[in-house]
């Protein structure tokens, strides 16, 4: 039986009407053991009106019926107001805890100043359902307390529908906004053309677990499906156990949207099924920013972690000041995964942290297709595969960063970067203060760059350009700039490149054993020996001279042959190019264009003052001026 039935035809006249004084207490109380606790309908009133200002306003349970249901065809089907305590409390434990419709207004309407809204909870049935055509479905506010608190065993938690208007209407100034739980059906549901709307101060906007079933689905026609701010903790909370956290879907609109100032825009969590899943036709996928820490922040286990669509707009849009734009670990598949026909599939952008982070133990770390693939700012950690692909005029993968470094990639057995264009640029990385590439691999190529008209790969690096742990395989021109102190490309493994090289340090070095290498400086004058070896030179006119050991004043080594690992006994021999070289001239100054020989001083050179005692005999020639004494000068090896 019914505990509570009202109805009602009058405008002016409210199904079921409560108001408690001041002196405490809950305005509507009702139980039913068998069916529903209350029921009310109407026409063009107020289907429930009940106001409290110390305790409840509508308090309702029921222990095998639906606790609260009311309908409403011109008005608000629920409306309750507390002041001190919860709005609507709806129990039930076979049936929803609250389903109310209305055509033309809200569904239901609660305003707490104190306590929660709306608090529902259903051990079988749906904690909450709302339905309205015109109007909001659900419109919850509370200054101190959550504005929606619902919670279900086996079926949805909130279900959320409007036609023409927002379905989710959610503010909260110090508290969970909605919090929506299910042990195994869906967390939170919403659907209509202006989806879900919610706004924390202090608390987070949206926060919804689901055990086996997503925790989140939001629909949208022509709005935003999901949209969540918080001032100072997260926009969106969504776990999973067993399937998607985050499902949206928007034809017009973005699909999900996420503000925080002090927390994670968006962190979903997923044990084997996808974190986030976002679909959009015109607008963005996802789009999160934060202040201070990750814009989107995702986790799965056995699923991917982020995946975004987009027809028109950008898949993936994140920022973040301080933190990383984008965060996301899948144990099993593909970490972030986004694709876009007309722009962007990935726009990160952050000021100050990571940019991008991705990481995958056996999948793709970051996977990206579009018009131009990726567009990052900051700092790219990722912890597996990075596969880009452009067949438009423009780079795959443009990454650039100041203090850090551009791109840092490491795979255990896979390709640790794999950038391929058809008409431009492979990889395009620049760093003014760090390595603009840094790369390892195990077992597989460390990078894989494909280019079929422009540049396989250009590095620009204030430190190193680039530092390579495996075979790099380049088809296609490759451009190393880094400054003086910088060590160019380190490359452990084979390096096959069809294309040009271009080194743009000085001379081309070959390593030879030295006889106490240790006691030898770089700029010394080197002679063969009987052994085959070289040692310092100690004679003048010496035709076993070999070259000059490379590496001093500000000239590097472009290109060093017969490098040896491990060995302390050997030294790099610069053989053609330029070199810094100690020259005595205390045997005759030394111009510029002098031909230089050995001389009596230990590892030194001196001007060839006898053409016939020179030949065989000749170093290079001076490219600096020393009037006398022994000084470090540079010259131009050519050995005659």
């Amino acid at each position: 039986m019914k505990a509570l039935v009202g109805d009602s035809n009058d405008p002016a006249v409210p199904a079921i009407s409560a108001v408690h004084s001041a002196a405490g207490g809950t305005a509507v109380v009702a139980f039913s053991g068998q069916g529903t606790t209350v029921f009310a309908t109407s026409n063009s009133g107020v289907g429930v009106d009940a106001r409290s200002k110390t305790n409840t306003g509508l308090a309702a349970a029921s222990e095998q019926g639906i606790a609260v249901t009311a309908a409403a065809q011109n008005n608000t089907a629920v409306f309750a107001h507390s002041e001190s305590g919860i709005a609507v409390d709806a129990r039930s434990k076979t049936h929803a805890g609250l389903i109310a419709s209305s055509e033309q207004s809200f569904a239901v309407k609660a305003q707490a100043q104190q306590g929660t809204a709306v608090y529902a909870r259903s051990e079988q049935g749906m904690a909450v359902q709302a339905a309205a055509v015109k109007g909001t479905a659900l419109l919850a506010t509370s200054d101190s307390g959550r504005g929606i608190d619902v919670q279900s065993k086996s079926n949805m938690g909130l279900v959320a529908t409007s036609e023409q208007s927002i379905a989710i209407w959610a503010k909260a100034v110090k508290d969970v906004a909605v919090r929506a739980d299910s042990e195994s059906g869906i967390g939170l549901m919403v659907s209509g053309k202006v989806v879900g709307a919610m706004v924390s101060s202090e608390g987070i906007a949206v926060r919804a677990e689901s055990t086996a079933n997503t925790a989140v689905h939001a629909v949208s026609g022509s709005g935003l499906a999901l949209y969540a701010a918080s001032e100072q903790g997260m926009g969106i909370s969504v776990s999973s156990a067993q399937s998607i956290a985050l499902k949206a879907e928007a034809k017009g609109e973005t699909a999900v949207f996420a503000v925080s100032d002090s927390g994670p825009g968006v962190s979903a969590h997923s044990t084997q099924g996808t974190a986030v899943m976002a679909r959009s036709r015109e607008g963005i996928g996802v789009s999160a920013s934060s202040k201070s820490l990750a814009g989107v922040s995702a986790q799965s286990v056995s699923g991917t972690a982020v995946m975004a669509q987009s027809t028109q707009g950008a898949a993936v849009y994140a920022q973040s000041q301080s933190g990383r734009g984008v965060y996301a670990a899948s144990a099993q598949a593909v970490a972030l995964e986004a694709s876009a026909k007309n722009t962007h599939a990935v726009f990160a952008y952050n000021e100050s942290g990571v940019c991008v982070k991705a990481v995958s133990t056996k999948g793709t770390g970051l996977h990206v297709r579009g018009v131009k693939a990726a567009s990052l700012e900051g700092d790219v950690d990722i912890a597996g595969n990075l596969k880009v692909t452009s067949s438009a005029k423009v780079a795959a993968l443009d990454a650039s960063a100041t203090d850090g470094t551009a791109v840092y990639a490491r795979s255990a057995s896979g390709v640790g970067v794999s950038a391929h264009s058809e008409k431009s640029m492979g990889l395009v990385v620049s760093a003014k203060k760090n390595m603009a590439i840094m790369a390892s691999n195990e077992t597989g190529p460390c990078i894989n760059v494909v280019s079929a008209s422009g540049i396989g790969i250009v590095a620009q690096g204030g430190y190193r350009a680039a530092c390579l742990n495996g075979d790099v395989e380049i088809n296609g021109d490759l451009v190393l700039k880094g400054s003086q102190q910088s060590s160019g490309m380190k490359i452990v493994g084979d390096l096959e490149v069809t294309g040009d090289v271009r080194l743009v340090n000085a001379d081309c070095a070959e390593e030879f054993e030295v006889a106490d290498a240790q006691a030898i400086d770089a700029g010394t004058v080197m002679v063969i020996d009987g052994e085959g070896s070289v040692r310092q030179s100690t004679q003048a006119y010496d035709r076993c001279v070999a070259g000059v050991v490379s590496g001093a004043g500000s000239f590097k080594p472009g290109i060093i042959l017969g490098k040896q690992q491990g060995r302390a006994d050997t030294l790099p021999l610069a053989l053609i190019g330029r070199v810094f070289c100690k020259v005595d001239a205390d045997y005759g100054a030394i111009q510029v264009g002098d031909l230089l020989t050995t001389s009596a001083t230990p590892g030194h050179a001196m001007r060839a003052g006898e053409a016939e005692r020179a030949f065989g005999a000749v170093i290079g020639k001076a490219l600096r001026p020393l009037e006398s004494g022994r000084g470090l000068i540079p010259i131009l090896v050519a050995l005659q």
